[in-house]
């Protein structure tokens, strides 16, 4: 069915007869779906149950509990900008964020229902960001905008594939001793680094920097450019990806964790810990969460 064309907002949406249809109830159906609160389908019409969906997103938030939209006074609209402006539907990175908290607020409701099925004849991965879903093999990475079967493009990529991050609308792939900077629209090369020995892990992006682990240490590259900005060299090979927050850079060889300040590569503290550390460390607010020997 095709929908005459509004943006969210710009109309009052409400139970009415005929229903109304049009991409602006489809977008908030969209968001409501995937918070949870909506069942049903997405077709851009506003009937009963986008309604009952509506009214429990409303209640859960606190909202006035009216079961429309966009009236004079009513913070819907504001509410699902605020929410989804943080990009919580988003794991650009393993984990979600360059902190691993692998956190979302919005709960799952069942039942769940099968919209799309695509096969492939690969073992493939992927990662969602914004309207898009990136999925990769050991031998090729493609992107397929969200709704669609086919892809808008997709390339084939030599050596070591690590899982792909995305920052700053950039697809960052780091396979053998080297980083690729992809352009998601068209698949286009923006700008490749390497090193002179093997890369380990994904590549972390962390504000405007990408984060790279090699068997020798860690370095930092502008994600625009693709310019080396820093090093850190240590005599062993880090055993856990890092994590990025509040201005440190924190990585893990063995039982000692290191931080190491994310404008300069310099080294600003360790400590040697009881036991081996196997599990990332996750960062919350000021406080660093390791797992070590069970404790």
């Amino acid at each position: 069915m095709r929908l005459q064309r509004y943006e969210l907002g710009e109309r009052e949406l409400k139970i009415q007869k005929p229903f109304m249809k049009g991409t602006d109830v489809r977008r908030l159906q969209q968001h409501l779906k995937a918070m949870g609160f909506l069942n049903g389908r997405v077709d851009g019409i506003f009937g009963y149950e986008t309604k009952n969906a509506l009214k429990n997103f409303q209640k859960k938030y606190g909202l006035h509990i009216i079961g429309c939209c966009f009236q004079k006074g009513d913070r819907t609209l504001e509410k699902i900008n605020e929410l989804f402006a943080d990009r919580y539907l988003d794991w650009p990175v393993y984990q979600k964020n360059p902190q691993h908290t692998g956190y979302t607020p919005f709960k799952i409701l069942p039942p769940l229902r099968l919209i799309r099925r695509i096969k492939y004849n690969e073992t493939t991965e992927l990662r969602t960001f914004g309207n898009y879903i990136l999925t990769w093999s050991p031998e090729k990475i493609k992107l397929i905008r969200n709704g669609r079967k086919k892809p808008m493009w997709e390339k084939k990529i030599e050596g070591n594939l690590y899982c792909p991050n995305i920052d700053n609308n950039i697809i960052f792939i780091q396979c053998g001793n080297g980083v690729i900077a992809l352009d998601p629209t068209k698949g286009e090369k923006l700008w490749n680094h390497t090193e002179d020995v093997e890369l380990t892990f994904s590549p972390l992006p962390y504000k405007e920097e990408l984060i790279i682990t090699a068997k020798n240490g860690l370095c930092s590259i502008d994600q625009l450019t693709g310019k080396k900005l820093w090093s850190y060299s240590m005599g062993d090979m880090f055993s856990l990806q890092p994590a990025a927050a509040k201005g440190l850079i924190t990585a893990i060889y063995g039982r000692i964790v290191y931080a190491v300040d994310a404008k300069t590569g310099t080294e600003v503290w360790k400590r040697k810990l009881s036991h081996i550390v196997d599990v990332l460390p996750v960062i919350e607010g000021d406080t660093i969460y390791i797992v070590s020997g069970g404790n």
